[in-house]
């Protein structure tokens, strides 16, 4: 069963009472949420709680954080590349500072691999340490490290993966897993806790378009009534995690103290390759949708499938169905 997240903010409450935190990359979609999770829960319960968040531009803040007033949370305006933090110091930092947009990724390597590795250094720095309460530092890694799959099998974080064969090589899978090194080296040299999070293809409202991911670039074809290019195996399996559920994951994690472990997050339930998707994006938003993808693609089937038991474990299941997060995400998009 479960858990009911009334129950989950409660008890997340109590864990963020009469702590300093700060969340990076609060511009973008997953950063964001949780920010606005976090500002709900400050404003409508008891508990003290200090919120900073941090992006490279204030102008980039989505409207549901900006409607808050300057008294909820406090804004730095700087890259984390070039932190000058030197006179703040947080007991819970969430990174989501990363250029993860896989268009961004094919255009600028060397930014990237920064972007994921000399920010995590500079932001340990950070770290309140008092010698009784170990701060605590949670990284969004990404489900990328995982090499997609011939077979229809189920990736387990214990599943053995190296810079050298991660995805292709990719440098965005790369610098996610070196970032990962580095943040455990760095937990042992300055005495903090982690937690590890490698979520798979999240989407929601806040879903930025024109960044390369396939249900933002399907959705921007449809309102710019354009052609829809696919271009890779229709028959490739994916799947597809709604952001309310990916909030929720998270927050399990922290509630029950998983620190010094990292996690899948995803939906083992959605997933669907093109065709499916297609089917599930027309029948919700009552349209067709024009594409246009290789009729006799040869390539293998390849399977991208998170393995969640460690997170259901902790009684956390998905609990948003696609068909239910397509409409959600299409009409906040059209209603920005």
């Amino acid at each position: 069963m479960p858990i009911h997240k009334d129950s989950l903010l409660d008890n997340f409450a109590s864990v963020l009472d009469n702590k300093h935190i700060l969340i990076t990359g609060a511009a973008g979609m997953l950063g964001s949420s949780l920010a606005k999770e976090i500002v709900n829960l400050k404003k409508n319960s008891s508990s003290n709680i200090v919120i900073s968040l941090l992006a490279r531009n204030k102008n980039r803040l989505p409207t549901n954080l900006l409607k808050y007033q300057e008294q909820d949370f406090n804004f730095i305006e700087q890259d984390i590349n070039n932190l000058d933090l030197s006179e703040k110091s947080f007991d819970l930092i969430f990174n989501f500072a990363s250029p993860a947009s896989p268009l961004y990724q094919r255009l600028d390597h060397q930014n990237l691999a920064e972007s994921n590795t000399r920010g995590i250094k500079n932001l340990t720095g950070t770290l309140n340490y008092d010698g009784i309460q170990k701060p605590i530092f949670v990284h969004m890694s990404s489900g990328d490290v995982y090499d997609q799959q011939s077979q229809r099998i189920k990736l387990r974080e214990n599943l053995a993966v190296s810079s050298e064969s991660t995805y292709g090589s990719n440098p965005y899978s790369i610098s996610k897993l070196i970032s990962e090194e580095i943040l455990f080296k760095e937990s042992k040299r300055l005495g903090y806790k982690y937690l590890i999070f490698r979520p798979f293809n999240t989407y929601g409202p806040g879903l930025r378009l024109g960044e390369g991911r396939l249900i933002g670039d399907i959705f921007e074809s449809i309102i710019n009534n354009q052609l829809f290019l696919l271009q890779s195996n229709p028959k490739n399996i994916n799947s597809f995690c709604y952001i309310e559920d990916f909030i929720t994951g998270l927050i399990t994690c922290i509630n029950n103290a998983r620190f010094d472990e990292i996690f899948n997050l995803g939906n083992d339930l959605e997933l669907h390759n093109f065709f499916n998707l297609k089917d599930v994006i027309e029948n919700s938003l009552k349209l067709d949708l024009k594409c246009s993808y290789k009729k006799n693609d040869d390539s293998p089937v390849l399977f991208k499938i998170p393995d969640l038991t460690k997170l259901r474990e902790l009684g956390w299941a998905p609990n948003y169905s696609l068909d239910y997060g397509i409409e959600k995400t299409y009409h906040s998009l059209i209603n920005a």
